[in-house]
C-alpha cells in the first residue's frame, strides 16, 4: 500500500463520506470473570462460499489473558493478537498483520500499545508509520470483541467504545441482549443466549450489525458469530 498509513486509510475514507466523527459513549459496564483457563477454540469458517477452519488460542498469565489467531489464505498468513485485563476487558496491547510467502514486499504488520494514548506502528513496505490516539474512559479491543463481549453482564442500552488499530479510530458501538434459543452447530447443539453489536457512528448506507450467541453457562463460550459477509460455527474446544 503505497503513501497511505495502514490504519488511517479507512479513517480517510470515512472523512471523505461524511462531515462528523462518532459519538463515543461515556457508558460504563459490570464484567464476570469468564477467562479462567487455556483454550483453543476451534470454529468452521464459512465467507464468500467457501468454508475453511480458523483456530483461537486463549492464554491466562495472572491477570490478563490474551487471544491470538492465525490463519492461510490463499496467498499468505493472517494473524491477530490482543491482551486485556480478564478482570475488566480493559485491553493492554493488540496486533494484526498480514504476510505473502510471494510476495514480501506486500506484507505489513500494526503493532499497538494501550497506556493514556493508543499508540499504534505500523510497517509495510520497509517503513515505519506511527500513530496516537486519544482514548474514552471505557473501550474493548477490536481484535478480540468477539470473546470478550462475552462477559460484559446485561443492561440496558448500553454502548460501548470499539478501538479498531487497522482503522486508526475508537467508534461506538450499540449492544443489545435478543435472549436465549438453541443453536445447531459443528460442535452440537446448545443453549445459548444472543447478542448484537449495531454501529452508531456515522456511515452511508446500512450500519454494520454483528450478531454473536455464547453458551449460556458460566463459561459463555462463542458459539457462533456472523456478519454480512463472514459465518462462525463452533466446531471443537481443548
Amino acid at each position: 500500500m503505497k503513501r497511505i498509513s495502514l490504519f488511517v486509510l479507512f479513517g480517510l475514507i470515512m472523512t471523505l463520506l461524511v462531515s462528523c466523527k462518532p459519538q463515543l459513549s461515556s457508558d460504563t459496564f459490570e464484567v464476570k470473570t469468564i477467562f479462567n483457563d487455556n483454550h483453543q477454540f476451534i470454529y468452521e469458517k464459512k465467507e464468500n462460499e467457501v468454508t475453511s477452519e480458523i483456530s483461537y488460542t486463549l492464554t491466562v498469565d495472572g491477570d490478563f489473558a490474551t487471544i491470538d489467531t492465525a490463519t492461510d489464505f490463499e496467498d499468505g498468513e493472517y494473524r491477530s493478537k490482543s491482551t486485556f485485563n480478564r478482570m475488566t476487558l480493559k485491553p493492554a496491547s493488540a496486533y494484526k498483520g498480514n504476510s505473502y510467502a510471494l510476495h514480501p514486499e506486500k506484507n505489513w504488520d500494526i503493532y499497538a500499545t494501550y497506556n493514556q494514548f493508543l499508540d499504534m506502528e505500523a510497517v509495510s513496505e520497509g517503513k515505519t508509520e506511527e500513530m496516537s490516539l486519544a482514548l474514552p474512559s471505557s473501550y474493548l479491543d477490536n481484535e478480540a470483541i468477539i470473546f470478550t463481549l462475552a462477559a460484559i453482564e446485561q443492561q440496558e442500552d448500553l454502548v460501548i467504545n470499539v478501538a479498531v488499530i487497522d482503522a486508526g479510530e475508537v467508534v461506538p458501538y450499540k449492544i443489545t441482549w435478543l435472549g436465549e434459543a438453541d443453536v445447531e452447530v459443528p460442535y452440537g447443539t446448545l443453549s445459548c443466549f444472543r447478542i448484537q453489536m449495531e454501529y452508531t457512528g456515522p456511515v452511508l448506507g446500512p450500519k454494520p450489525i454483528l450478531d454473536l450467541w455464547y453458551t449460556n453457562d458460566e463459561n459463555r463460550y462463542l458459539v457462533k458469530y456472523s456478519n454480512s459477509k463472514m459465518e462462525l460455527l463452533l466446531k471443537e474446544i481443548n
